[in-house]
């Protein structure tokens, strides 16, 4: 198991704020827990990689950047584990005064990246995984994995409008 540190995304930004340095290239490694919609997320074990650009702006900081990691899910066609790549670009300000639904928190001579890092991701996880793009799923009758195993059931037509096609048959 892996331990989720605290502070791990945390990033003095003080030389950038004073004018000491007008920019500063960082590379964060960590780990988050309670990244996850309904159907997929990052597992606190996988790895989240963070390349990232830190610049002053007029009443704070800017960071824009690369986000690397991986998510994982159960196939919503198949139910077999599903997992994919994260890899998102993300250009994001700083402020002390924020408006929270647009900007982050600015605190003193630092900035903590893990909000932006959790909005990121959770913003990329898909709604609706699946395994493989050509996942054949379930079969809706017998419940095989058409995927590993050819049914012969025949696919029963439950439309409301099935009795339309008896409207066009000729031999009636």
């Amino acid at each position: 198991m892996v331990t989720v540190k605290k502070d791990q995304f945390k990033v003095k930004v003080g030389n950038i704020l004073n004018g000491t340095s007008d920019y500063e290239d960082i590379e964060l490694i960590g780990y988050l827990n309670d990244v996850k919609v309904s159907t997929s997320g990052v597992e606190p074990q996988t790895e989240i990689k963070v390349l990232c650009r830190i610049e002053r702006a007029n009443h704070g900081v800017i960071v824009h950047g690369l986000l690397r990691s991986m998510w994982a899910g159960e196939c919503s066609r198949c139910l077999e584990p599903a997992k994919g790549n994260i890899n998102v670009e993300f250009r994001e300000i700083f402020v002390t005064e924020p408006d929270l639904e647009i900007e982050y928190q600015l605190n003193g001579d630092h900035i903590d990246l893990t909000d932006l890092i959790k909005d990121q991701l959770i913003l990329e996880l898909p709604a609706v995984p699946v395994c493989n793009f050509g996942c054949r799923g379930l079969c809706p009758i017998c419940g095989v994995n058409r995927n590993e195993t050819k049914c012969s059931c025949k696919r029963i037509n439950n439309s409301p409008f099935s009795k339309l096609n008896e409207l066009s048959d000729p031999t009636r």
